[in-house]
């Protein structure tokens, strides 16, 4: 009896604090992001071969550790010598923290220094050319606090306490769930929505396919959207069925209503 008294209390302590659960492998958007204690006491996650990208196209990541405090993101990436760039863009905020040549083998760094939630690298360049992420590290630092959002849920912060992590303004059917539950539309990433869901007094994250969706009703507010042929324009969706969507454009300032087309026609989309 003793020895289970230990253990529940060993469990209980282990989910109370969100930094000791957040210092070990996450597994986040389908990938896995390992961590790992360097000698000096800096703390990173990792993860490897995250593919091949070309001029135009983003990567979207959600944060292995939502919430925390990142001091560097760090990528090995090759383009063999021909002519890629790429942009690290954090959320909250949407920062944008420069443009690093990919010259041959490289590894570049971009200073964060602030809570991060999702981030992004934009790719640009000459049309065609390529470039391979051989890993991408992210590090909090030798004293960072590995608080906020861990494997998808609240940690230590409870919806009746007053404190989301995320506003819920979006209302969302599930293919057989519950009728416009509190949802929040984050990013399409040219496949699935990424999305954050309210479940009892936490939240969690889900990556949903289109055929999974019911009906999406979408509060008003505009996100980034690249359409297939490269090009980048501010998008605002008032609803979703499947995988159609309803949505207004802005060009040159102007808002154009582009009344229904299909959400794969954008390689991404990623709302504030």
């Amino acid at each position: 009896m003793r020895r289970v008294l230990w253990g529940i209390a060993v469990i209980g302590i282990w989910m109370a604090v969100p930094g000791i659960a957040c210092e070990s492998t996450q597994y986040v958007d389908g990938y896995e992001w390992t961590f790992h204690r360097m000698d000096d006491g800096n703390r990173y996650h990792e993860i490897r071969n995250v593919g091949e990208y070309t001029e135009g196209s983003t990567l979207n990541l959600t944060a292995p550790c939502m919430g925390a405090n990142v001091d560097t993101v760090q990528v090995d990436w090759e383009d063999n010598r021909s002519e890629v760039r790429g942009e690290l863009v954090v959320m909250p905020g949407d920062k944008r923290l420069g443009v690093r040549d990919i010259s041959g083998n490289n590894r570049a760094s971009w200073a964060v220094q602030s809570n991060m939630n999702r981030f992004r690298i934009e790719f640009s360049g000459k049309r065609g050319h390529r470039c391979r992420i051989r890993f991408i590290r992210v590090f909090y630092g030798r004293n960072g606090q590995l608080g906020g959002v861990q494997g998808g849920q609240v940690q230590g912060q409870g919806i009746n306490a007053g404190q989301n992590t995320v506003n819920l303004v979006d209302k969302i059917t599930i293919q057989g769930g519950p009728v416009l539950r509190k949802a929040r539309v984050m990013r399409w990433d040219g496949n699935q929505l990424h999305v954050v869901l309210r479940e009892g007094n936490r939240q969690r994250n889900q990556a949903l396919n289109p055929g999974q969706i019911s009906n999406l009703i979408f509060a008003d507010r505009w996100g980034k959207a690249v359409a297939k042929d490269g090009s980048r324009f501010p998008v605002r969706i008032h609803s979703m069925n499947g995988s159609m969507i309803d949505f207004d454009k802005r060009l040159n300032g102007n808002v154009v209503p582009k009344g229904t087309t299909d959400i794969h026609n954008f390689t991404s989309i990623t709302f504030d």
